[in-house]
């Protein structure tokens, strides 16, 4: 997570990364670009809430996936 701009990320969420916790961040609740990252293996603490997670552990957690998601057109 530490590698992520910090102007990317200043919206964070729990997530679920293939059945194992993790969050997500991006610019904004509606925003169209997500970085996922997936909390080290492991890692028995709190995962949802987002705040609940340690601060120590987002820095050891993994990039697992990037999501694009398509604007809504009207």
């Amino acid at each position: 997570m530490a590698a992520a701009p910090p102007e990317q990320g200043p919206f964070f969420t729990a997530d679920d990364v293939d059945g194992a916790p993790g969050f997500a961040c991006a610019t904004a609740a509606d925003a169209t670009f997500w970085r996922v990252y997936r909390l080290p293996d492991g890692y028995d603490g709190p995962s949802d809430p987002f705040d609940a997670i340690d601060p120590d552990v987002l820095h050891d957690a993994t990039l697992a996936e990037m999501r694009w998601i398509a604007p809504r057109v009207e």
